[in-house]
C-alpha cells in the first residue's frame, strides 16, 4: 500500500570472505517474526534489532526498535531477478596501462550478465561521458568498454556517479553504479553529499572499488550510505572477481518489510540499523530510504475590526469613517502533514487604506504590497500577524467598499484553495464641514426679566466678548474668516485667540483648519465704551458672522449678542447768587458750573410781580463757552435789584439753563433776597449854601409807596415841599436849592426836614449858613 507500510528495505547478507548468505528468509513467501527460515531459525532471532531514526534528528522517533513499536515485520528472499547496472570506469592518466587491465574485467561482467540484465557504460576523467546507455546487447557494450576516451585529464569523481544515477532513472530493475577509481575527486562542482542524497532519493545502490591509492574512506563512506559495498583491489588484475562478487550480490538479496514508527509524510531521511544473528555470527548493517513528502497544506484567514458593524443575513459588515483607524488580523494555519518553510504572506491593501503600525514588522513594503516572510510553521501552528490601517480622509463622497486581500505562499503547497483571503470594511464617507457661530457679550451687570437675562453696561465699562467656533460636521472645515462688526460707541482694548486685523469697526481673523466631530475654538475680545453716550439705555448689537467654502450649511454662520448702555443723565448744573441777601439796589454775583460739555446756556431773573429779565449776560453768555467742572462768574453782575412790589422784601429766583449734545435740557435755580428798612438822612448836618450848591437827602423805602418831604423852620413854619410822589423801595435820592416855595432863597438858621411815607415819619434838623 506504500508508506508508512510497508517500508521495503534490500538487504544484501555477507560473510567476510564476501560470499552472499542464503536462507535467512523464503524465496517463495514472506516470513514473519515466528515463521521459521530455510535454514531452520527462527526469523526472529535472525533478525535480532530493526531501528529506524532520522538521519537530521537521531532523537526521532522516540522509540526507534521496529520490533517494539511496530510489531508484525515481514521479510523475504529474492534471487535471480534482473538488474540494471552502470559500469563507472576511471580513464585518468594516473591509471597507465590498468586501463587496458580493468576494461577486460568490464567485458568479462558483461558477458555473464542474466538475459533479464541490463548494463550502460560511463566513462570519466575530468568530465563523465556516457559511452552506452541502457541495453541488453553485449556486443553494443563490449564495443563501448573498448573505445578510446580522450577527454581532459584530470578525476571528476562525483561528477562521474551523479550522470551514473541519473542514467537509472528510468529503469525499473534493480538499480546499482559500480565505480572503481584509483585517485580522489578534484575536479567538478559536485560534493559527497550530493552524492549520497541522490543516489539515495532515487534507490540507486553504490558500489565503490578502490585501486591503488585511492582514497578508501570517501569510497566507503558513499558504499556504506547508498546501501552499497566498498571493496578494495590492490591491482587492477583483482577487478574482476570484485565485478563477480557484486554481481552475485546485486542479483540475490532480502526484502524487509516493516511499518515506519514515524508515519509523518515529511520527506525526511531515514536511517535503518539492522542486526543479523546467523548461527552465532553477529553482523550489523546500516541503510537510508527517503521518507515519502507530503506537502503541508498552508491556509490563510483573514479578520477585520472596525469601531461600527452591522449585521445582514448573519453575515457581520465593517464600517469606517474617513480617518478611521482599521485592525486587521491574519492568521497563518499550516494543517499538515508536514512542516512548512519559508511561507510567504503578501497582503495587498486598497488604495485608501494606508498601514500605520505593525505588532509584527513585515519583511518588505512595495508599492501596495505588505511582505512577510516566516520561516517555519509547525504542523497544527498558527501564526498571527496584526497590523492598523488608516482610512483615507479624502478619498470617497459614497459607500465604497474597501477589499483587502491576502495570500500565504508556500512552494511545496498544492492544496491552494486555502491560500487567500480577504477581508471588506465599507467606506461611509464623512459629512462635510458644518461651521457655526456663538457669541456671548458680557457687562457689568446682568438683569433677568421673565426668564430673558440682559447685560448692562455704565460708560466709560469695558463689555468682554466670547466667540465660540465650532465644526459640527465630520470633515475637517479649512481656511475660515470670521468677520466680526462692533458696535459704535466701544473701543477694542484687547483680543487673544487668534492674530486679527481690524478696519474701523471691523474685526478679521482667519482660522487655517478646525477638526471635525464637535472641534471648537474660543476667541475672547474686551471693548470700552465711550463716555460720551446718550443718557438714555443704548443698545450696543455686534454680529459676528463666519464665512467656510466646505460649509454646506449656512444657517448658523452668524450670531449676534447685545449689551445695553444704561443711560445715565449727567448731574445737574449748578447756579449760586452772592450776596444772598440784599437791599435794593445792591448789585449781585451770579456764578454757574456745569458737570459737561454744553451747546449753549442762559440765565434768566424772576421777580416776585411775574416780571422777568432774560438778556442779563447775553453777550458775556454769547462769548464765553462753559468748561466743565469749572465755576464761571458772570459779567457784569446783576444790578437790577430794586424792589417790584409794595411789600417789605421780595425773594428773586435765578434760574441757569443748559442744553447739552444730546439735547437735554437741565436747569437750576439760586435765589437771593431784596429786603429794605425805612430810612431818612441828609448828606450833611450844616449846610453852607453858595450859590449852586443843595443839600442832598436820601431815603429809604421798605416798599415801594408814596412819598413826601417837606422843610420846616424853626419855628414851624412851611418853607417848601421837596417831593411828593411814589418812589420804589430801597434808597432814593433828592436835593434841596436852598429856596423857598416861592423860589426865594431862606436865610440862615435852623431847619426841619420831615419825610411822610406810610406809617413812616422822620425829621432830620440842620442848620443853614449863608
Amino acid at each position: 500500500a506504500g508508506f508508512p507500510y510497508p517500508v521495503l528495505f534490500l538487504i544484501t547478507v555477507q560473510q567476510e570472505n564476501g560470499l552472499y548468505v542464503h536462507g535467512l528468509a523464503d524465496t517463495a513467501r514472506w516470513l514473519s517474526a515466528f515463521d521459521t527460515t530455510q535454514c531452520g531459525l527462527l526469523v526472529n532471532d535472525v533478525w535480532k534489532t530493526i531501528l529506524e531514526y532520522h538521519q537530521e534528528d537521531t532523537t526521532l522517533p522516540a522509540n526507534p526498535d521496529v520490533k517494539q513499536t511496530m510489531p508484525g515485520f515481514m521479510v523475504t528472499e529474492v534471487s535471480d531477478v534482473g538488474i540494471s547496472v552502470v559500469l563507472t570506469m576511471d580513464y585518468s592518466s594516473s591509471m597507465g596501462d590498468s586501463i587496458s587491465v580493468a576494461e577486460n574485467a568490464a567485458i568479462d561482467f558483461v558477458r555473464q550478465m542474466g538475459v533479464n540484465d541490463r548494463c550502460a557504460v560511463v566513462k570519466f576523467r575530468k568530465m563523465p561521458e556516457v559511452f552506452q546507455d541502457f541495453t541488453s546487447d553485449t556486443t553494443l557494450l563490449i564495443q563501448a568498454i573498448r573505445r578510446k576516451f580522450t577527454e581532459h585529464d584530470g578525476t571528476g569523481l562525483y561528477s562521474a556517479i551523479l550522470q551514473s544515477i541519473t542514467q537509472c532513472l528510468n529503469e525499473s530493475n534493480r538499480k546499482a553504479v559500480i565505480v572503481y577509481t584509483d585517485g580522489q575527486n578534484n575536479s567538478g562542482g559536485a560534493s559527497i553529499d550530493d552524492v549520497i542524497k541522490y543516489a539515495n532519493k532515487n534507490n540507486v545502490a553504490v558500489f565503490t572499488i578502490g585501486l591503488m591509492n585511492a582514497n578508501k574512506d570517501v569510497l566507503r563512506k558513499i558504499a556504506n550510505e547508498t546501501g552499497g559495498l566498498f571493496s578494495y583491489a590492490p591491482n587492477a588484475e583483482d577487478l574482476k572477481s570484485i565485478y563477480f562478487d557484486i554481481y552475485n550480490i546485486v542479483t540475490a538479496y532480502y526484502v524487509l518489510a516493516y511499518t515506519s514508527p514515524d508515519p509523518v509524510f515529511n520527506g525526511t531521511w531515514r536511517t535503518i540499523d539492522l542486526t543479523i544473528d546467523y548461527n552465532g555470527m553477529i553482523g550489523r548493517g546500516i541503510g537510508n530510504y527517503l521518507a515519502p513528502y507530503t506537502p503541508p497544506d498552508v491556509s490563510v484567514s483573514k479578520k477585520i475590526v472596525t469601531d461600527s458593524i452591522s449585521v445582514l443575513n448573519s453575515d457581520t459588515l465593517h464600517f469606517g469613517t474617513p480617518g478611521d483607524t482599521v485592525s486587521y488580523e491574519i492568521y497563518v494555519t499550516n494543517h499538515g502533514p508536514t512542516k512548512a518553510y519559508n511561507v510567504k504572506v503578501v497582503d495587498i491593501p486598497p488604495d485608501s487604506l494606508f498601514p500605520i503600525d505593525f505588532e509584527t514588522l513585515p519583511d518588505t513594503v512595495i508599492q501596495d504590497s505588505v511582505v512577510w516572510q516566516i520561516s517555519k510553521i509547525e504542523v497544527g501552528e498558527t501564526v498571527r500577524i496584526g497590523y492598523y490601517s488608516l482610512l483615507d480622509t479624502l478619498k470617497f463622497s459614497r459607500v465604497v467598499a474597501l477589499t483587502n486581500k491576502v495570500s500565504a505562499e508556500c512552494a511545496p503547497d498544492t492544496f491552494l484553495i486555502n491560500n487567500t483571503d480577504s477581508a471588506t470594511v465599507y467606506f461611509v464617507p464623512l459629512l462635510p464641514p458644518d461651521v457655526s457661530i456663538t457669541k456671548q457679550a458680557i457687562g457689568d451687570s446682568l438683569v433677568v426679566s421673565h426668564g430673558d437675562s440682559t447685560w448692562y453696561v455704565s460708560p466709560g465699562d469695558t463689555i468682554v466678548c466670547k466667540v465660540l467656533l465650532k465644526n459640527s460636521g465630520e470633515m475637517d472645515a479649512h481656511n475660515i474668516t470670521l468677520t466680526d462688526i462692533l458696535p459704535s460707541g466701544v473701543t477694542l482694548t484687547h483680543f487673544s485667540g487668534s492674530s486679527f486685523s481690524q478696519n474701523g469697526d471691523t474685526l478679521s481673523w482667519t482660522v487655517s483648519k478646525l477638526i471635525g466631530h464637535g472641534g471648537e475654538m474660543e476667541f475672547n475680545y474686551s471693548c470700552r465704551v465711550d463716555t460720551l453716550v446718550p443718557p438714555w439705555d443704548v443698545p450696543l448689537a455686534n454680529t459676528i458672522t463666519v464665512q467656510c467654502s466646505e460649509d454646506t450649511i449656512p444657517g448658523n454662520n452668524s450670531a449676534q449678542d447685545t449689551v445695553w448702555i444704561a443711560g445715565v443723565y449727567p448731574p445737574a448744573p449748578k447756579v449760586r447768587v452772592s450776596p444772598s441777601v440784599i437791599v435794593p439796589g445792591d448789585t449781585v454775583s451770579i456764578e454757574v458750573i456745569t458737570p459737561v460739555s454744553v451747546k449753549n446756556w442762559d440765565i434768566k431773573i424772576f421777580f416776585e410781580d411775574g416780571s422777568s429779565v432774560d438778556t442779563y449776560g447775553d453777550e458775556f453768555i454769547q462769548t464765553t463757552p462753559l468748561a466743565p467742572l469749572v465755576w464761571t462768574r458772570i459779567v457784569p453782575p446783576f444790578e437790577d435789584t430794586w424792589m417790584r412790589t409794595n411789600g417789605k422784601e421780595e425773594k428773586v429766583r435765578v434760574v441757569f439753563q443748559t442744553v447739552d449734545f444730546w439735547d437735554i435740557v437741565q436747569s437750576d435755580t439760586a435765589y437771593f433776597l431784596v429786603r429794605s428798612s425805612d430810612e431818612f438822612l441828609l448828606d450833611e448836618n450844616v449846610f453852607r449854601i453858595a450859590s449852586d450848591d443843595v443839600l442832598g437827602m436820601r431815603f429809604k423805602l421798605s416798599s415801594n409807596r408814596a412819598a413826601r418831604i417837606v422843610i420846616y423852620d424853626i419855628a414851624g413854619g412851611f418853607v417848601k415841599e421837596i417831593v411828593n410822589g411814589q418812589f420804589k423801595a430801597g434808597w432814593n435820592f433828592t436835593t434841596w436849592n436852598g429856596r423857598n416855595k416861592n423860589d426865594q432863597l431862606v436865610g440862615s438858621g435852623i431847619y426841619v426836614a420831615i419825610l411822610t411815607s406810610g406809617n413812616f415819619k422822620k425829621a432830620r434838623k440842620f442848620i443853614l449858613v449863608r
